[in-house]
């Protein structure tokens, strides 16, 4: 049952505890990772308060701020988890050098409308109806560091179905081009290995089609596109390019062989936006900043 601290029931969470199970950890790690999947599954007063003594920090599915971050910050932290999987931002907490957690407490609750209704001119509807916010309020409590403290928790459910998610509207700091990705603790635009993860996870829901099928045959020759630009092997040919992309050379000829690769690797991240519903310049962005990379390190 959903009490007057959400705005909406989160959708069940097994992938965290299914990671839990899966993963070898040690006995503290996993004991942090059961805490974290509980508090998801149901959050309360009591889940919360085992969330802050069980935790061991900030990772790739919880972030802990001591207040509330501006609207396109907190929009791209939003972004990076709902891509990654099941998650939360927590308000009201600090995170020391060394990796311990302060909870300094928020001086009010944020008006959680408020939050929304910001949150709405960045976000796709398809995310917005993914995220809940509760208020968590000690008056009196075992734990007396958060004794007379508030809290409050921003629960990202995950539904890869509809991964992946950009804004809808760029601003100073957040790019409406870019497909954000939780990194251990930072949150960065994919690469090309975290992309390709975003979009077979979509695939695997069965809700795929045979269009969302034929993204990861375009991911393959997009990789074999950027292996070719270290190599400048001679037996790939203009040829081999045609059979990958679909496109004639002709139109190319001018161009030396790395210029040649250069302009088929845009090509094919053009297709690949097309078939993801994006426009170029969000896939480019999500790419560049992996395999791109390292094809030119």
């Amino acid at each position: 049952m959903c009490d007057h601290n959400c705005l909406a029931q989160p959708a069940s969470l097994n992938v965290v505890i299914e990671m839990t199970v899966k993963n070898k950890k040690p006995p503290a790690e996993r004991g942090a990772k059961d805490t974290f999947a509980r508090f998801l599954e149901e959050p309360s007063r009591e889940s919360f308060r085992r969330l802050l003594t069980d935790n061991l920090g900030e990772g790739r599915y919880v972030d802990f701020k001591r207040e509330w971050l501006p609207t396109h910050e907190l929009a791209k932290k939003v972004l990076g988890f709902a891509n990654r999987g099941p998650s939360c931002l927590v308000f009201g907490v600090a995170e020391n050098d060394d990796k311990t957690l302060e909870p300094v407490g928020l001086d009010q609750f944020q008006d959680k409308a408020d939050i929304q209704n910001k949150l709405r001119k960045l976000l796709p509807s398809s995310l917005m109806d993914q995220i809940t916010t509760w208020d968590f309020s000690y008056e009196s409590a075992e734990y007396e560091k958060i004794k007379g403290k508030k809290f409050q928790t921003l629960i990202i459910d995950y539904r890869p179905e509809y991964v992946p998610y950009t804004a809808i509207k760029g601003t100073t700091d957040l790019k409406d081009t870019a497909i954000y990705y939780r990194r251990d603790g930072l949150t960065i635009e994919a690469s090309y290995d975290e992309l390709q993860k975003i979009i077979n996870d979509r695939i695997e829901t069965g809700h795929s089609t045979r269009q969302e099928m034929d993204i990861k045959k375009h991911l393959e020759h997009l990789k074999a596109l950027y292996d070719e630009l270290p190599k400048r092997s001679p037996f790939f040919s203009h040829l081999t390019a045609e059979r990958i992309l679909g496109v004639q050379a002709a139109d190319h000829l001018g161009q030396s062989y790395s210029e040649f690769v250069e302009t088929m690797i845009s090509l094919k991240k053009g297709l690949i936006a097309e078939e993801l519903g994006l426009d170029r310049k969000s896939l480019i962005q999500g790419i560049r900043s992996g395999i791109g990379s390292k094809a030119r390190s």
